[in-house]
């Protein structure tokens, strides 16, 4: 119940401020050059056209808040030394970093 109430805080803090820091780039007017659009159509190969920049905001600060919620849960109730948490939270947030660019380069390739 303990690791529940962590990562419930954990998530809605960080996603208060990816959030504020969504806002902030929308109102200085650089969300159409924002590293996950770049990485999107570079990487993955999605068309521009096809993406809102808005809503792929929106997205990764939901996808970004869920990622880091689910690590430091995970991490923090691991019973290992510090630097195998350490080595094994990265290994899993790298997974899921490329997993959530995958599955959403992959629903915008297919989106008409």
């Amino acid at each position: 119940m303990e690791n529940l109430f962590i990562f419930l805080i954990t998530f809605v803090v960080v996603f208060l401020v990816m959030l504020a820091l969504h806002y902030k780039k929308k109102k200085r007017g650089e969300l159409k050059n924002s590293k996950e659009i770049l990485i999107l159509h570079h990487r993955f190969k999605v068309d521009k056209k096809k993406i809102n920049p808005e809503t792929v905001g929106l997205l990764f600060c939901l996808i970004y808040s869920l990622i880091i919620a689910v690590v430091g849960t995970i991490a923090g109730t691991i019973d290992f030394s510090y630097a195998w948490r350490l080595l094994i939270a990265f290994a899993l947030m790298m997974a899921l970093m490329f997993s959530a660019y995958g599955l959403t380069a992959l629903y915008y390739k297919r989106k008409k």
